[in-house]
């Protein structure tokens, strides 16, 4: 009974939910669709999960490898500032195969364009340590890894190795005391010839004579060239400020031993020199002299030449017989004296350093200055009113001027500048002397005329004392004689006749006061005398 009861009730159970059942059905018809899309997803996505757990464990087993390959830059980062440059153009060789091999890896592009930027980096230290004083090896390396670079073509490398050197060599030049010029001048001549013959000799050794460079040779020459004329341009600005011959004798001297030693690379420029210090040797002897003829000329007009220092007969006597030893007849005037020692001293430092080629403008200048003193001295008697005194000390200066002082310069202009002949024509300047010459030998007849009065007066003196000794010797040979008074009167009375005709006549007073001076001065007349004779 109960199993009718049961089968019943799950009958009935089963009527009611069959309908139930029946639209679940065809709601899980209707998902399967879109659980099949899901279920296809779901497998590629994990298809995705595995391809990337692919790469993970490929990851994993390379590690190494790619951090070395990350760490790229930084590592030729620190070979270019350590100065491992072969390292660092090593790695920079890798990076740019590994670009070509992988164009479409950005992390590979990335690298390479940080390699680039450490490669400009690497370029800059490489031009800074050609600006230092490194040796011809250390110009090899660094040229070699310029080359490696292959930034630069041959002719733009060449280029830049000169400009980095030439900055190094300016800063040399840069450190040079200025204290003095010549030691400036000296110091610069010596580093000069040191440096850029080394420089020359580094080029050379470096770059080959390739004649297939175009203007690759032009380029040493141009910058040979613009360095010898900034120091031929800074010796003639500072070459001024040099007034001492024997500073400019050493200055020379290494100016030529720099040319000299340039000569041997084929840049001798020993013929560029001479003008610059023959102006300037010039300038310095005319400048010396102008300033003797107008300290001359002033003191003349200031009629300084009135005083006159006695000169004792011991110096004239003692006097040297030498061609280049100043006449000692010259210190009795000043002035003159003055300006023949402004003169030596010109000679002096012009000895020292002077070519032969300026020995004719040095006598130009020097015969000027004679001709100017010439003339100021034979203008002196019509520009002042002289007195008797002071005509009688004109003359003399113009004796003196014309017969000791001009010769003895021509003499020394002659000695210093080593000349066989001549250099000036004294003819023009004694020439402005004509008409002195002229009224001496009036005036010579005229004291002629003059000495013979008085040698008349003084010969009518002597008879009259040879009268009274005549007489004192009749006196004693005969002490008896009746005419003993008369004569004795007679004797006084010549005395008092005698003594009054030296009391009365000026020439006899002249002739006693030229007696007594003629002894000291007896030397120096008769000198002058026959000088002036022979000048004219």
């Amino acid at each position: 009974y109960k199993s009718f009861i049961q089968t019943a009730d799950c009958v009935q159970y089963l009527q009611k939910n069959i309908s139930v059942g029946s639209n679940k059905l065809k709601y899980l018809l209707e998902q399967l669709p879109n659980f099949n899309k899901n279920c296809e997803d779901f497998s590629s996505f994990a298809q995705q999960i595995a391809e990337a757990r692919a790469k993970n464990s490929v990851t994993q087993k390379l590690q190494s490898q790619l951090i070395e390959l990350l760490q790229t830059p930084q590592l030729m980062e620190t070979c270019v500032r350590n100065g491992c440059y072969d390292e660092a153009l090593e790695i920079e060789a890798n990076v740019q195969k590994l670009e070509r091999l992988h164009p479409d890896i950005e992390i590979i592009q990335n690298i390479g364009k940080e390699v680039k930027s450490l490669n400009e980096l690497m370029v800059v230290q490489l031009h800074q340590k050609l600006k230092l004083n490194i040796q011809l090896p250390a110009c090899l390396r660094t040229i070699g890894f310029l080359r490696r670079l292959a930034i630069y073509d041959e002719l733009q490398l060449r280029i830049n190795f000169l400009k980095c050197r030439d900055v190094w060599l300016q800063s040399i030049f840069d450190n040079i005391p200025k204290n003095t010029p010549n030691s400036y001048l000296t110091k610069l001549a010596d580093l000069n010839r040191i440096n850029l013959f080394e420089i020359i000799t580094q080029y050379k050794a470096v770059f080959s004579e390739d004649k297939q460079i175009k203007d690759g040779g032009i380029v040493l020459f141009n910058w040979i060239t613009n360095r010898i004329e900034d120091f031929l341009e800074e010796l003639k600005n500072n070459l001024q400020q040099v007034n001492e011959g024997s500073a400019i004798a050493l200055i020379l001297d290494q100016c030529m031993y720099f040319a000299t030693s340039l000569g041997r690379i084929s840049v001798d420029f020993r013929g560029l020199l001479p003008p610059i210090f023959e102006n300037h040797i010039l300038s310095l002897f005319s400048k010396a002299v102008m300033i003797a003829t107008t300290q001359f000329i002033d003191s003349l007009f200031e009629k300084k030449w009135v005083l006159i220092a006695p000169i004792l007969i011991s110096t004239l006597a003692n006097e040297k017989k030498d061609n280049f030893t100043a006449p000692q007849v010259l210190a009795e005037y000043p002035i003159l004296a003055i300006y023949v020692n402004s003169i030596l001293n010109a000679f002096n430092e012009l000895s020292q350093c002077a070519p032969k080629s300026i020995q004719k403008d040095c006598a130009k200048i020097l015969k000027k200055s004679m001709k100017q003193c010439a003339t100021s001295i034979y203008s002196i008697k019509s520009r002042f009113l002289l007195t008797v005194e002071e005509i009688t000390k004109w003359d003399k200066l113009c004796i003196l001027f014309y017969t000791h002082c001009i010769t003895y310069l021509s003499r020394c202009l002659d000695y210093t500048m080593d000349s066989k002949t001549q250099l000036i024509n004294l003819s023009t300047i004694i020439d402005i002397f004509e008409d002195f010459n002229n009224s001496k030998v009036k005036n010579n007849n005229d004291n002629s005329n003059d000495e013979n009065s008085k040698s008349n007066h003084v010969n009518s003196i002597n008879n009259n004392n040879n009268s009274i000794n005549e007489k004192k010797d009749q006196i004693n040979n005969d002490d008896n004689n009746d005419s003993f008074k008369k004569i004795i009167e007679e004797v006084e009375k010549s005395k008092n006749n005698e003594n009054l005709f030296k009391k009365n006549n000026p020439y006899y007073q002249a002739i006693k006061d030229e007696n007594i001076s003629k002894n000291l001065k007896e030397i120096e007349v008769e000198k002058l005398s026959l000088q002036s004779k022979t000048f004219k």
